[in-house]
């Protein structure tokens, strides 16, 4: 019922494609916001990094709420990713820079708005709304940097947070419980004008 209804949305976005395109190219975003947006939490490297270092974290502090977070987030990035990724190639949209015909629907938005659902079920409005701001951010940059429509942001929107809280709502609420006397590893995300990765942090 929601992704019918993130299509009917995508449909009426359909119309103002152009116009959106036309607004960005009058005002755009701030490079900052825009870079952020576009390399670091609509990546998936990135979102894979955080759901990792949150996993890895739960089970090195025998945390079984941080650790099912962890796993929830991974679960359903890797259903969306499969999903966004399945899309594309058969819808063949081409983007509006002519880069390539994998246009519709973005994944760097599925990816943004799909943490932000399974963060706003697992903690609450506190951490839920940070991450859709995020999320429209990144949507919003897809935009301005001319890699996707707007009707290719709305439809990856749905996708992301559809697929979030489906997943997040049908784990056993019985987590992963880890052995005693794992050391703490974390595999941290981190982003820097000269570049972005994962650090993998191990205790000596």
């Amino acid at each position: 019922m929601w992704l019918g209804a993130g299509a009917a949305m995508t449909a009426g976005a359909h119309q103002y494609d152009g116009d959106a395109q036309d607004y960005f190219r009058e005002r755009p975003m701030n490079e900052s916001a825009s870079d952020f947006g576009n390399q670091v939490w609509g990546d998936g490297l990135f979102q894979a990094g955080l759901a990792a270092s949150i996993m890895m974290t739960g089970y090195a502090a025998g945390d079984p709420q941080t650790s099912d977070l962890g796993e929830t987030l991974a679960e359903a990035l890797i259903i969306q990713g499969i999903t966004v990724n399945l899309i594309k190639p058969v819808a063949g949209r081409e983007r509006p820079n002519g880069e390539n015909d994998l246009s519709f629907p973005s994944g760097h938005t599925s990816t943004a708005f799909c943490t932000a659902a399974v963060l706003h079920d697992r903690l609450g409005l506190w951490a839920g709304l940070p991450a859709y701001a995020l999320a429209a951010m990144t949507g919003a940059a897809r935009i301005d940097d001319e890699a996707h429509y707007l009707s290719d942001v709305v439809m990856g929107a749905a996708i992301g947070a559809v697929t979030g809280y489906a997943v997040s709502r049908s784990r056993d609420d019985r987590p992963f419980r880890p052995r005693p006397g794992v050391k703490p590893v974390a595999v941290v995300p981190f982003y820097s004008p000269q570049g972005r990765g994962l650090a993998l942090v191990v205790p000596l």
